[in-house]
Parts: structure tokens; C-alpha cells; sequence
């Protein structure tokens, strides 16, 4: 934790593929610039708020499901 930042930036680099999903612990400020996915930075794709990818042959789906219940409250 607290590194996101660091490859936001450009500070740092992945070094393989990675997706990733919302949770309550990542910079959600920056991750509303991707709403819908996309890559946050490079080789890190950000899969949005609710979406599909297809990642060689496997399909990964996300609804993040966490966001509408505080709204809703």
C-alpha cells in the first residue's frame, strides 16, 4: 500500500500485466479519471467501476458493487 502513486506518476514500472479492480484502499480520486477502465498506468489496466475484459483467454468481469451502497446510504 501507499504506492499506487509511484507508478502513477511514472516513478515505477510494472513489471508484468496487471488488472486490477476498485477496492476501499486505492487512490479513488485519481481511479474516477478511468470510470469506465482503462490504463492507469503503463502495463496496469484499471477495470472501472463496472466492466468486462477479455486478458489472453480468460474474460474478468467487475461490478463494484461497494460505491453504489454508500451512495445509497
Amino acid at each position: 500500500m501507499n504506492t499506487f502513486w509511484k507508478y502513477y506518476f511514472g516513478e515505477a514500472v510494472a513489471l508484468y500485466p496487471t488488472i486490477f479492480i476498485g477496492g476501499n484502499h486505492e487512490a479513488s480520486n485519481y481511479l474516477w479519471e478511468l470510470y469506465y477502465g482503462g490504463w492507469a498506468t503503463p502495463n496496469i489496466y484499471f477495470l472501472g467501476f463496472a466492466g468486462v475484459v477479455k486478458f489472453r483467454n480468460l474474460r474478468i468481469g467487475v461490478y463494484f458493487i461497494a460505491y453504489l451502497l454508500l451512495v445509497k446510504q
